[in-house]
C-alpha cells in the first residue's frame, strides 16, 4: 500500500473510533467541593478524613492501635507524561492523628522521608515493614521514630514497573503477610524473617474475608480470590495452576461511570467507550476490600468493594459461598456504589476502618497511567485538559450510613481485654486484637483463648 495512504487510513480509523463527547477541562477541586461531585448509594454519606497539605499522593494506609492512620505517599509517581523525575526521593510515610476526636485528621507527622516510589506498609511487632522497590525493609519504632533498619528481602519488588510490582503487605488471619503481584509471603519469628513461596495473586491491593480467604484483582478483572485458606494448595513450582486459587469470583467487568472517560489509555479503540464516552469495562481495577465492619446495614455485610480510578468510581459486589465455592455479582444493575463527576478522583485503595466506616485512599491525580503504557492518545488528552498538575493533592474519605455516629475502638494493653476484643462485631478490630496478642507473646492469654 502507498505509504502516503496508510496515514490517511489510520487517521480515519482514529476519527471514527474517537467520535465521543469530549469532556471539558477538569480543574482541581477542594476536598469539600469534590465530595459534592460524588454520587453514593442512598442512605450513605461521605466525610473527609484528611486532605492536602496533611497528605499528598497517598496510595496505601494502615491503622494503629491508637486510632492513628499511617499513610504511604508516592509523591514521585508520574510528575509528567514522560515520568520526569520519577526516581526523585520525595516519597514518605506519615502518621495522621485526630487530636480533637471529631473523626477528621488535624496533624501530620513524618515518620520516613526521602523514599523512592514507596508502595506498601505493615505495622507489626513494635515496628513497620516498608516496601521501597526493589527492597523490603523493617524499622523498629520507638517514640514514633524509626530506630534501626533491617533488610527483609532485597528482591521484594525487583524488576517490572510501578504498575506491576508487589504491594499490599497484608497481614492475614494466619499471621503471614501476603502481597498482590507476588508469590511470596512473610512472617516475623523473633528477630528472623521467614520468606515462603505461596500462590501468585493479583496486581494492586489485597484483602480477606472473615474466614481468612484472600481476595484481589487485576486491572481488567473485577474480583479474583481463593476458595481456601492461603496456606492450602500445592507448592510445586512446576505446577502451572492450582485449582481454587486466583479464581474469578465476579466475572462481570462492566462499569457505569457518571461522567465521560475519554482520558483512558485505550479510549481511541472501538468498544472501549460507549456512545456517551463512558468507560464500558474495568481498565484499572484495584484496592479491593471485603467489608466486615459493624456500621453498614446488614445487606452490605461481607460485600466486596472495588476501586476503579480510571472511571472515578467504586463498585459493590455481592458474594455467595456454596460449599467451598464463592461466586459474586454486581450489587446493583447499571449503577455504582460511588461514582464521581471529578476526573481527578482516583480511588486506589479501600479499607474497612476500626470505626466501621469504609475508607477510600484518593491519590487525586490527573495522570494515573504509568509512562510504560501511556499512549500518544492519552498524552494528548492530558495535555488538552491540563491534567498534569498539581502534584501535591491527596485525600482520604470515609463512607458511612448517614445516621451513624461511629466510634474508634481503643485497644487496651490488658491481655484479658484484648482477648475479649476477639469477639468484637468489627472484623478489623478482631484482626488488630489478634495481631497485638500474637506480637506481645504474652502466654497469660492462653487460658482465655482456650476457653473461646
Amino acid at each position: 500500500m502507498n505509504r502516503l495512504i496508510v496515514p490517511f487510513f489510520v487517521a480515519a480509523f482514529l476519527s471514527s473510533a474517537c467520535n465521543h463527547p469530549h469532556p471539558v477541562a477538569s480543574p482541581p477541586l477542594t476536598a469539600d467541593s469534590a465530595i459534592l461531585k460524588m454520587h453514593v448509594d442512598s442512605g450513605f454519606t461521605i466525610k473527609l478524613v484528611a486532605a492536602e497539605p496533611l497528605i499528598a499522593a497517598p496510595v496505601a494506609l494502615s491503622f494503629d492501635e491508637k486510632g492513628r492512620i499511617w499513610v504511604v505517599e508516592m509523591m514521585d509517581y508520574m510528575p509528567d507524561t514522560a515520568g520526569t523525575g520519577e526516581n526523585a526521593p520525595t516519597g514518605k510515610v506519615v502518621i495522621l492523628s485526630d487530636k480533637n476526636g471529631d473523626g477528621v485528621m488535624d496533624d501530620s507527622k513524618i515518620f520516613l522521608d526521602s523514599l523512592i516510589l514507596p508502595r506498601a506498609i505493615c505495622l507489626i511487632d513494635s515496628g513497620i515493614l516498608v516496601a521501597e522497590p526493589p527492597k523490603l525493609w523493617y524499622y523498629k519504632i520507638i517514640n514514633d521514630q524509626p530506630v534501626g533498619k533491617t533488610l527483609v528481602d532485597s528482591d521484594y519488588a525487583a524488576g517490572g514497573n510501578v504498575e506491576h510490582q508487589p504491594n499490599g503487605l497484608f497481614r492475614a488471619l494466619d499471621n503471614w503477610i501476603y502481597n498482590a503481584k507476588s508469590a511470596k509471603r512473610y512472617k516475623k519469628s523473633g528477630d528472623r524473617w521467614l520468606i515462603e513461596r505461596t500462590h501468585f495473586r493479583g496486581q494492586w491491593g489485597i484483602t480477606q474475608d472473615n474466614a481468612g480467604h484472600l481476595y484481589y484483582n487485576t486491572n481488567s478483572d473485577n474480583l479474583l480470590g481463593d476458595y481456601f485458606p492461603p496456606g492450602f494448595g500445592a507448592t510445586n513450582e512446576h505446577q502451572h495452576k492450582v485449582a481454587g486459587f486466583s479464581e474469578h469470583i465476579v466475572t462481570d467487568n462492566h462499569v457505569y461511570p457518571v461522567r465521560p472517560n475519554t482520558g483512558v489509555n485505550r479510549g481511541y479503540q472501538q468498544g472501549v467507550l460507549d456512545d456517551s464516552g463512558r468507560l464500558r469495562e474495568f481498565t484499572a481495577a484495584c484496592g479491593p476490600v471485603i467489608y466486615n465492619g459493624n456500621e453498614f446495614p446488614k445487606a452490605y455485610e461481607d460485600n466486596a468493594f472495588v476501586a476503579e480510578p480510571a472511571a472515578n468510581l467504586i463498585k459493590r459486589d455481592l458474594l455467595t459461598t456454596t460449599g467451598y465455592i464463592t461466586t459474586g455479582k454486581e450489587a446493583e444493575e447499571k449503577k455504582e456504589f460511588l461514582a464521581s463527576e471529578d476526573e481527578r478522583f482516583r480511588p486506589v485503595n479501600l479499607y474497612t476502618g476500626p470505626d466501621g466506616a469504609l475508607y477510600i485512599v484518593d491519590m487525586y491525580r490527573g495522570i494515573i497511567q504509568h509512562k510504560t503504557y501511556l499512549t500518544p492518545y492519552l498524552k494528548n488528552e492530558i495535555k488538552d485538559r491540563a491534567l498534569t498538575r498539581p502534584l501535591n493533592c491527596g485525600r482520604i474519605y470515609k463512607v458511612l450510613p448517614a445516621n451513624s455516629a461511629p466510634q474508634n475502638v481503643s485497644f487496651p494493653t490488658n491481655t484479658d481485654s484484648l482477648v475479649q476484643l476477639l469477639q468484637h462485631p468489627n472484623g478489623v478490630v478482631r484482626s488488630k486484637a489478634q495481631q497485638l496478642l500474637v506480637d506481645s507473646k504474652n502466654k497469660q492469654a492462653i487460658p482465655a483463648l482456650r476457653q473461646f
